[in-house]
């Protein structure tokens, strides 16, 4: 420990090389000296040092979040939570998942008081969009969704604000958390949620042709049909694909999510960073997604 504390010591160096070569020696230990690193942030020696230590930590975090969205993605349940918690890591985010996992329980708990099996998949959604839009007060931000912040699950459930993709995120992991159906589905220029009718007991093959509903997060949970999804595709000149009906999988929604942040680290100027979510996202998720 004493020799890991002393690399990050001379973290400061003046020399470009003898930082390259420490700055190598560290992030070669791996994610194991992120406590330390966070440890030696708060009595950094200078404002280069802080700079530094904290762009390591950085590092090392996304580089860890990018190998745990890797096991994420070859697991067969994909927690859609965990996965929101994976990509904030790997876009610099700070956030411990015990603690993300409590907040969206109140939430949780909050809803599932005032639910019972009497009640029509519907009613079940108005109880849903009550209790997050209303009583909890979850909002969207605005375009253009230039900040990190804005499509990160940590700092969403803080604020209670969000981007549309990060709220439909979260709006689905409650929904399924109360054992609702939910799943989210990409069209043109916007994310909706698909209501399925009893998945479970039906082959994967055929829960795409099961939709009850489609629900707009966008507009508070507002509930539309297919047809409406038609009349958009038309509005928007677009071929209607089967695709564009029915729900696709967790995957798919990271993807999106993963985008999102790409652009808005391009969009503000931090190429660095673009190109390390791209990383991610191309080398991790897309073959899963096609």
């Amino acid at each position: 420990m004493q020799d890991i504390n002393a690399l990050i010591d001379l973290l400061d160096d003046p020399d470009e090389t003898v930082f390259s070569h420490i700055e190598e020696v560290l992030t070669g230990l791996g994610p194991g000296i992120l406590p330390h690193l966070d440890a030696a942030n708060e009595h950094a020696a200078n404002a280069l040092h802080k700079e530094r230590i904290s762009r390591l930590f950085r590092k090392l975090q996304s580089n860890d979040a990018a190998d745990q969205l890797r096991k994420w993605v070859s697991n067969e349940h994909r927690n859609l939570l965990r996965g929101a918690h994976l990509v904030s890591l790997a876009a610099g985010q700070r956030g411990e998942y015990a603690e993300l996992e409590q907040a969206v329980e109140q939430v949780r708990k909050d809803a599932w008081l005032e639910l019972n099996h009497n009640l029509t998949a519907l009613e079940k959604i108005r109880i849903l969009n009550y209790i997050l839009f209303e009583v909890h007060g979850f909002k969207f931000t605005q375009p253009p969704f230039h900040s990190i912040e804005e499509h990160c699950i940590h700092q969403c459930m803080a604020t209670r604000q969000g981007s549309p993709v990060i709220i439909s995120l979260l709006y689905t992991a409650l929904a399924n958390l109360l054992e609702m159906p939910v799943y989210i589905m990409r069209l043109p220029g916007q994310f909706v949620l698909a209501y399925l009718d009893d998945p479970a007991n039906m082959p994967v093959s055929e829960q795409q042709g099961n939709v009850l509903f489609y629900i707009n997060v966008f507009n508070k949970g507002s509930v539309f049909s297919s047809h409406e999804i038609s009349k958009y595709l038309r509005k928007m000149n677009v071929r209607p694909e089967p695709s564009h009906f029915f729900p696709g999988s967790n995957i798919m929604a990271v993807h999106q999510l993963l985008k999102s942040i790409e652009f808005s680290f391009e969009t503000s100027g931090h190429q660095f960073e673009a190109d390390a979510i791209r990383l991610t996202r191309v080398n991790l998720l897309s073959p899963a997604v096609s």
